[in-house]
C-alpha cells in the first residue's frame, strides 16, 4: 500500500483561492460598516475598543473583534489594545480630509442592487421609464475632490505624455471635452504658450472650469463653453482634442460623439481619449467589468467599450489609428488612445 506522505497530490489546490474570493464581500461588508460609522475618524487618535464603543454606540466584546479585522486589513494599527486608523490612508478615509471620496461608502441604491444580482441577472436590469436616462451627478463638491485627486499624480502624467507628441508643441488650438475642473486644459496651456484652449461640458459644470480658470490666470488663453458634447456643434479647426475619462454613451451615441470631434478638427488633428482598457475577449481587468455590470443591473446609458471596439469605432468615424499607451498604474482610466484626422476629408461608414 503506497504511502500517504508520498502520494502526488492528483491537482493543484485551488480551495484558497476560492475561499478568499468568497471573502471578499465580507470584507467589503466590514469596510462598508466601518465608513458608515465614522469609524476611522474616531480613531484618528488611539482608543481601545471599548472607548470607541461607547462613542459609536456598539458591544465592546464584537467592536473589538470588528476593529481587528480591519487591522488585519491594514486599515488600522493596533499597539497595546489601542487602535488607530493608519496614518497613510487617512486621508482617504476620513470625510473631514480634501481627499475622502463619498463613492467610497455605496449608497442605498448601489448595496441594493449588489444584493439583488442574483434577480437583476434573470430580469435583465432594473426596468427604467422609457426617456429615463441616467446621467452621472458631477456636483460641484464632487468635481473638486475629482480636482484634487488628479493632482495625486494622473493628472501630471497625462500632461507629459500628451506633450511629449511632436503635434502638441505646434498646436494653436485644443478642446478639452467633459473637461470638468479644467486642469488638463489649464495645465496644457502652462506647458505651450501659443495654446487656446477650450473646456467644454455640461451647464453647470463650467462655472467650476472658470474658478480654475482664473485661480491660475489663464483667462486670457483658456475658456469654459457650456454644451453636449455628443449632439452639440463643437467650433471647427482645433488642432487637438481631448477627452478624459468623462463619457457615459452607449455604442450608437459614442459613435456620433466621435464623429462630431471628427468634424471639429482641423486636417491631421490628433484626438486623445483617457479611457478604461479592457481585454479584446472581456475578461479583465476585473474592476473596470464590475463598473459595466454594475452599470448593465442599473439599466444605466453606458457600455465601456474594449480597446478594439473603441479603435473601430474611430475609424468607422475616420479617423486613422496612431497608438495606444498604456497608463494602467493610473487606475481606472487606464489608456490613452491616439488618433489622427486625415489630411484629406473621410467617407463615414454607417
Amino acid at each position: 500500500m503506497e504511502k500517504l506522505s508520498e502520494i502526488k497530490p492528483p491537482l493543484e489546490d485551488k480551495s484558497q483561492y476560492l475561499r478568499e474570493l468568497a471573502s471578499n464581500f465580507k470584507k467589503g461588508q466590514v469596510f462598508q460598516v466601518a465608513l458608515e460609522l465614522d469609524i476611522f475618524t474616531q480613531l484618528k487618535t488611539p482608543r481601545t475598543a471599548e472607548t470607541l464603543s461607547k462613542v459609536i454606540g456598539t458591544a465592546p466584546e464584537i467592536t473589538g473583534r470588528f476593529l481587528d479585522v480591519l487591522t488585519a486589513l491594514g486599515l488600522l494599527d493596533k499597539m497595546d489594545g489601542t487602535y488607530t486608523t493608519s496614518p497613510e490612508l487617512y486621508p482617504f478615509l476620513s470625510p473631514e480630509e480634501p481627499y475622502y471620496s463619498k463613492q467610497l461608502l455605496l449608497g442605498d441604491e448601489e448595496w441594493e442592487n449588489w444584493l439583488a444580482l442574483k434577480q437583476l441577472l434573470k430580469t435583465g436590469g432594473l426596468r427604467q421609464k422609457e426617456g429615463d436616462e441616467y446621467q452621472y451627478p458631477y456636483e460641484e463638491e464632487l468635481m473638486e475632490q475629482i480636482a484634487r485627486t488628479s493632482l495625486l499624480g494622473r493628472l501630471q502624467k497625462t500632461l507629459k505624455a500628451i506633450c511629449a507628441f511632436p503635434e502638441f508643441k505646434t498646436a494653436r488650438s485644443l478642446i478639452d471635452l467633459g473637461g470638468g475642473h479644467g486642469l488638463f486644459g489649464i495645465g496644457l496651456a502652462q506647458e505651450n504658450p501659443e495654446l487656446e484652449v477650450t473646456i467644454f461640458d455640461r451647464p453647470g459644470i463650467a462655472g467650476l472650469s472658470r474658478t480654475y480658470i482664473k485661480k491660475y490666470g489663464m483667462e486670457a488663453r483658456v475658456r469654459a463653453v457650456e454644451g453636449d458634447y455628443v449632439t452639440d456643434e463643437l467650433g471647427t479647426g482645433f488642432d487637438l482634442a481631448l477627452e478624459l475619462c468623462s463619457f457615459e454613451g452607449n455604442l450608437a451615441q459614442a459613435r456620433q460623439f466621435y464623429r462630431n470631434v471628427y468634424s471639429a478638427l482641423g486636417p491631421g488633428g490628433l484626438f486623445i481619449i483617457q479611457t478604461f482598457e479592457l481585454d479584446a475577449d472581456r475578461t479583465g481587468p476585473v474592476l473596470p467589468l464590475l463598473h459595466d455590470l454594475y452599470k448593465k443591473m442599473a439599466s444605466r446609458n453606458m457600455y465601456i467599450m474594449d480597446t478594439g471596439e473603441i479603435t473601430g469605432l474611430l475609424k468607422d468615424s475616420g479617423f486613422e489609428n496612431e497608438k495606444v499607451l498604456n497608463f494602467s498604474e493610473t487606475g481606472l482610466c487606464s489608456q490613452l488612445v491616439v488618433v489622427r484626422k486625415g489630411k484629406k476629408q473621410s467617407t463615414v461608414r454607417d
